[in-house]
């Protein structure tokens, strides 16, 4: 089914420390974003980036970084139920 096949496509998650690699640092990373240091370390904290900000940063990086799939699943499931 589509969303199966969705998900098994994408075997990455977006993670805190790929925008800092992206970007060669946390200051050039918050400056791209214009998002400050709590939001790494809340980032860091919770273990994942939130999805509506993973859509930001995928526009921001053209596409090199992705949103993860899974994560826009998970909302939608919770949602309806």
């Amino acid at each position: 089914d589509y969303i199966h096949t969705l998900i098994n496509k994408r075997n990455t998650i977006m993670m805190p420390q790929d925008v800092v690699d992206h970007f060669g640092g946390w200051a050039r990373a918050s400056r791209a974003l214009i998002m400050g240091n709590s939001t790494h370390h809340a980032w860091k904290m919770k273990g994942f980036i939130p999805i509506r900000t993973q859509h930001i940063i995928e526009k921001k990086t053209g596409g090199v970084l992705k949103a993860d799939v899974r994560h826009d699943l998970d909302l939608f499931i919770e949602k309806d139920m």
